[in-house]
């Protein structure tokens, strides 16, 4: 089974929100491509961006709240919906850089 992938961007961020599109689509987003996507977006939606070469669903979301609190608050509601956070792969910066 496939992890679910999900690139989780804070505050005004949007590098992740280029990576993920690179990933499904094979192409950059341009500034105001992005600026516009994440108006069209609020904070804190989850969206779909499509599937990967590997057949895995992408998914994107800003947040303004600790990314760690968020993860917290995900791994609880998914249980309740028949999903587990184990099922998904994320991807966000560390306060002192990196991947997780």
């Amino acid at each position: 089974m496939l992890k679910k992938k999900l690139y989780i961007d804070q505050f005004d961020e949007d590098q992740l929100l280029h990576k993920a599109w690179q990933e499904v689509y094979g192409q950059t987003l341009t500034s105001e491509q992005s600026k516009r996507f994440k108006q069209n977006h609020p904070k804190g939606n989850f969206v779909y961006l499509g599937k990967n070469t590997a057949g895995q669903r992408v998914y994107w979301i800003n947040v303004s709240q600790s990314i760690r609190i968020c993860i917290q608050a995900w791994s609880e509601f998914w249980a309740l919906l028949g999903d587990n956070i184990l099922f998904w792969e994320l991807i966000y910066h560390k306060k002192r850089g990196g991947r997780a």
